[in-house]
């Protein structure tokens, strides 16, 4: 038998008709699996942002010139205790809007902090129509 045709006889004799062929899978059960687990774990996350953001509120927009309260939750203040510690001190005026979701105060020199803060911690000082005596 010939040496030149080697390759197309060893496939001719492969052929039998008489077998019968079974179709195999085009996607391995670990891509069906992946793409599953992919479309859940997204699905997921959208319903986990779509429930987290219906409690969250756009930040106020601030100006410069402003007035507002800065809350004492980070700043360390002379009392007995703190318990007693008021919650929010001031009025301070916004020297500068940094960002929107941050403000420069315009603070004493005496406070001694840093005077940027993210404006969850500062909320707008409304005057009383109420006047004091």
């Amino acid at each position: 038998p010939g040496t030149k045709n080697t390759k197309p006889d060893a496939l001719s004799r492969l052929y039998a008709p008489d077998k019968e062929v079974e179709p195999t899978t085009i996607l391995s059960p670990s891509c069906v699996v992946g793409a599953i687990t992919w479309d859940i774990t997204t699905k997921t996350a959208d319903r986990n942002r779509r429930l987290a953001d219906r409690h969250r509120r756009p930040a106020p927009a601030y100006a410069p010139g402003q007035q507002v309260w800065l809350s004492t939750r980070d700043i360390k203040l002379k009392a007995a205790n703190k318990k007693f510690y008021p919650r929010f001190i001031g009025p301070y005026t916004i020297a500068e809007v940094l960002s929107p979701v941050s403000v420069r105060l315009s603070l004493p020199s005496s406070m001694r902090i840093h005077p940027v803060f993210h404006v969850s911690l500062v909320k707008p000082f409304v005057s009383s129509p109420v006047p004091s005596y």
